[in-house]
């Protein structure tokens, strides 16, 4: 029960980030087919501050740091372009060296 009541108010709280970034829906950021691979394992995640703003309730002005398997990424783009958000960098790893992949908003 605590699981789902956290999960909830997590939820809640990105939506309402991501509406003020001007999105209208989860699907702009997670496309169709884009939640879990055969392994089970997450393909689309957001991350850094938007994810912040989510759990503590407080907003600022920020990107959105979305990352994303291979196969994923041309939905994940495709949806970004729809929802009218650009991506200004990607990078095939993570760390110190890696870009972000910023979207503009």
């Amino acid at each position: 029960m605590a699981r789902r009541l956290i999960h909830a108010a997590a939820r809640k709280g990105l939506e309402e980030v991501l509406f003020g970034h001007g999105l209208t829906s989860m699907q702009d950021i997670f496309p169709p087919g884009s939640n879990d691979d055969e392994q089970g394992r997450p393909q689309v995640i957001i991350a850094g501050s938007t994810m912040v703003q989510a759990i503590l309730g407080r907003r600022w002005k920020s990107d959105i740091d979305v990352f994303c398997t291979w196969e994923a990424a041309p939905r994940v783009r495709q949806q970004l372009m729809a929802a009218g958000l650009i991506c200004i960098g990607n990078s095939p790893a993570y760390g110190d060296s890696a870009f972000n992949f910023d979207i503009l908003f």
